[in-house]
């Protein structure tokens, strides 16, 4: 299983690695792009569409090495990265309010653990299903605040 996940890691990675560029060039050419403002960090504009690339990257490792052995968890992966990036996406184009954001969030983490995508380091299962949402969560928008 560690194996395997270190396959798709490595893929999605290659695969980034070569979608960011052509998302960059994209994201300037459609005008996705993040404008300056007294609240960001960046001086030009930046493009808006490296999440997607990611995206894309991570869902292609994900059907090409994926075990489907464990069909509903990989659906469950794949629906809730669906729905996390195109929410980022909406989010980038129009700039929800805190906590539409958060939110919109909880529809894919609800959709990991429906299809049994959880954290399973407690005994009590109603602690890793909060423990997954909180992760889930936490990392998603330390990602958002990072990008932003």
């Amino acid at each position: 299983m560690l194996e395997q996940m270190m396959v798709i890691f490595v893929a999605a990675l290659t695969l980034a690695l070569g979608a960011t560029p052509v998302a960059r060039r994209l994201a300037v050419r459609t005008n996705m792009v993040d404008r300056p403002s007294l609240r960001k960090f960046h001086a030009s504009p930046t493009p808006l569409l490296g999440g997607a690339a990611i995206y894309a990257a991570f869902i292609l490792a994900l059907i090409l090495f994926g075990d489907y052995f464990y069909v509903s968890q990989v659906i469950g992966i794949l629906v809730g990265a669906t729905l996390i990036s195109f929410w980022g996406l909406w989010d980038d184009r129009v700039a929800l309010k805190p906590w539409v954001k958060l939110l919109g969030q909880l529809i894919p983490v609800t959709a990991l653990v429906a299809t049994g995508v959880q954290v399973t380091a407690f005994r009590i299962p109603v602690v890793n299903i909060l423990v997954t949402f909180l992760w889930v969560l936490f990392i998603t928008n330390a990602v958002n605040f990072l990008d932003n």
